[in-house]
């Protein structure tokens, strides 16, 4: 009696399936359909204008805040990012929302703000080195750090893509390094006015002697970073920001270590909240990796190394066809996977949670136009980050986090 129920219970399925799909059913169950809208983000969080976005057969361009809405979305849906030029492509896969901010991995970066700051000559003349941050307190933090044997009389800053018009203030950090590069003593602290900053041109701001005439002290943190069995910590680099979110461009180098065990320098007394990071570099045979971890002066700051995920599938070198499965193992931590597909200046950027896909899912994507019939790529993790849906907000919200790579393999196809 048992075997019949069930054999009527998956029969049953069965006919209900196809009444589901069936064109002729007059009863039949449409899908639910919502609006999605959202905005278009650069990795730094600048909103990117005049992308086109593709959900489903639906397409739309992005307004100058790089907002978009799409009507009557079929859930779930794959939301498509595409420039201009057609070279960068970026894929956001399975998503739930109908909310949802999405991230363009690659961008034409030909709209370039500078920032071109004079300082006084009393900094050039102490051998200092100059850390210039420019900050709009929340992600924009774009860097700019000159040592103490190069120092010109003008320090320019670029501050990357911007395609809608924000304001945030510039700070001013000087210190001494010994011969070793390790921080001895910070000696001027500065911060500016607000500064609006739109896209395109040169802007020039000058700091007077008077607004960088605090003089912090020091406090130094004792640092442990460990090894796995697979991946190896390498050296470190020490930043410091005032926003509480991801710190993004330029490099601080005032602070570079091979050792696993180190103390670092921190400024005290600022009369600003600031916040205090390492970026850790890792690599094995198979990939590298970057962890960024928040320092918290009188706790135990002791961190590991993240592994990466390694492709397993294909072989490198292979020839594809539409079912070639792509595989890769799953890499250390909570996070979701950035495939890269690139070739003679075209690059496509795939996010998604699985650790696994067929070429036929992504080939109208990859393949261009004049190809070569040959694809280089990668995979890389970004965590923490729980889910597609979350993962623009996570990403620049996360204090602490990771980006795990593996090696570059490259495929052709027919």
């Amino acid at each position: 009696m048992k075997g019949i129920l069930r054999i009527l219970t998956v029969t049953g399925l069965i006919i209900s399936s196809g009444n589901y799909f069936s064109c002729s059913n007059e009863n039949s169950v449409e899908p639910v359909k919502n609006n999605v809208s959202g905005k278009i983000y650069s990795s730094t969080k600048a909103t990117l204008s005049n992308l086109q976005v593709t959900i489903q057969n639906k397409a739309t361009t992005t307004a100058s805040d790089g907002s978009f809405s799409l009507n009557e979305i079929v859930f779930p849906y794959d939301a498509l990012i595409t420039d201009a030029s057609g070279h960068f492509k970026t894929l956001h896969r399975n998503l739930n929302v109908p909310g949802v901010d999405l991230m363009m991995s690659y961008i034409d970066r030909s709209s370039l703000t500078n920032l071109e700051i004079t300082i006084p000559d009393s900094i050039f003349n102490n051998d200092l080195s100059i850390l210039l941050i420019f900050s709009d307190g929340k992600n924009i933090s774009n860097y700019k750090y000159t040592d103490r044997f190069t120092l010109p009389s003008v320090i320019s800053m670029g501050l990357g893509y911007a395609t809608f018009p924000y304001t945030g203030k510039l700070y001013l950090l000087t210190y001494k390094l010994d011969n070793q590069s390790r921080i001895i003593s910070y000696e001027n602290f500065g911060v500016s006015e607000d500064i609006e900053i739109a896209p395109g041109g040169n802007l020039n701001y000058s700091f007077t002697s008077e607004q960088i005439s605090f003089n912090p002290g020091e406090i130094d943190v004792p640092v442990n970073i460990n090894s796995t069995g697979n991946t190896n910590f390498v050296f470190c680099q020490y930043y410091i920001g005032f926003s509480k979110e991801k710190i993004y461009n330029g490099i601080f180098h005032s602070m570079q270590t091979f050792d696993d065990q180190f103390v670092v320098k921190i400024p005290d007394g600022l009369p600003l909240q600031c916040y205090n990071y390492l970026n850790s570099y890792s690599n094995n045979i198979i990939g590298t990796g970057i962890d960024q971890y928040l320092l918290e002066p009188g706790a135990q700051n002791i961190f590991t190394v993240t592994d990466n995920p390694a492709i397993m599938t294909p072989a490198d070198g292979a020839v594809v066809t539409d079912t070639t499965k792509f595989t890769y193992t799953a890499g250390d931590g909570e996070g979701i996977y950035n495939i890269i597909f690139y070739e003679n200046g075209f690059v496509t950027s795939v996010f998604q949670s699985s650790a696994s896909f067929e070429y036929g899912d992504v080939k109208d994507l990859v393949q261009n136009k004049g190809s070569s019939g040959q694809l280089n790529w990668y995979v890389s993790k970004l965590g923490k980050i729980t889910s597609v849906d979350n993962f623009t907000e996570e990403f620049f919200r996360s204090q602490k986090s990771f980006k795990t790579i593996s090696d570059v393999r490259n495929f052709r196809f027919k």
